[in-house]
């Protein structure tokens, strides 16, 4: 017990010194005491699971602004619109990170295949691309162990397909329940989630995509595309004027793991314990 408060202080005083506005501050005036209390309480609460720790460390939503750089980022393929992405990227030497569903890679490991050798970084974005923060799943007593299956199936779909595993991991829906973030981190992934977003899934039109980000980008954003889940062609249609207008702001479009300057370890799949 004494080993998980001392856990559980701990992720409090990282969550305030890398998040203070998560801390509730009412008032420059609170003593640090007031700060360390107030924000321990809140890991509590929101917490909420028997799986304490979070590392904040491993939960990216944007890089260092003073790198002048963006995080080019795709979900739920891979699909026939896939290639179309790996091509608009080719015409400007930029890699990506593919979120991809395991389901997908499993019908289509050529694909996925395919995105690796071109230089492109895979990410995990579970099998199904289950709602992991519905009230059902929340009060599912299996939810750590459905979510864990689902990770690691399309880890080894992956690795299969690509002859890599993969060291990201991003949530469907962006869903940021601590149970799940702490679950993937003991299966050794770094979550990433995303800042721009133009909603192409809705297909609002090519220019409105474009429009869009470019409006929204800062250095350091993730901007959230998608080349799977239905008809993608608007956002295809997209991709290379949301490069050059990066690129006319001065802001040089990377994977997810050149942004953030570092490589994540390799989890090791259940297989393999």
């Amino acid at each position: 017990m004494a080993r998980m408060i001392a856990s559980l202080y701990t992720a409090a005083l990282l969550a305030l010194l890398t998040a203070p506005s998560r801390a509730n501050i009412e008032s420059a005036e609170q003593s640090w005491d007031d700060l360390v209390r107030a924000t321990l309480s809140q890991s509590v609460q929101s917490i909420g699971s028997a799986h304490l720790h979070v590392d904040p460390y491993r939960i990216v939503r944007q890089g260092d602004p003073a790198q002048n750089m963006v995080g080019v980022t795709f979900d739920d393929g891979p699909s026939s619109f896939t290639d179309g992405a790996i091509e608009a990227l080719a015409l400007h030497d930029v890699q990506a990170t593919f979120f991809m569903l395991g389901e997908k890679v499993v019908q289509d490991p050529a694909m996925a295949r395919r995105v690796a050798r071109r230089g492109h970084e895979i990410g995990n974005h579970t099998f199904s691309h289950r709602d992991y923060c519905t009230t059902e799943m929340l009060e599912n007593p299996d939810r750590e162990q459905i979510f864990r299956d689902e990770v690691e199936k399309t880890a080894r779909a992956i690795l299969d397909a690509t002859g890599d595993s993969p060291a990201l991991l991003r949530m469907p829906y962006g869903c940021a329940a601590r149970w799940a973030e702490s679950e993937a981190q003991g299966l050794g992934y770094t979550l990433v989630f995303w800042s721009v977003d133009a909603q192409d899934w809705k297909r609002p039109g090519t220019d409105a995509i474009e429009k869009e980000d470019l409006a929204a980008v800062r250095p350091g954003s993730i901007i959230l595309l998608h080349d799977g889940g239905g008809d993608r062609s608007q956002t295809m249609a997209a991709i290379d004027n949301i490069l050059s207008g990066l690129e006319q702001k001065g802001l040089r479009p990377v994977s997810i793991s050149e942004l953030m300057g570092r490589k994540s370890y390799l989890p090791r799949l259940a297989s393999q314990r």
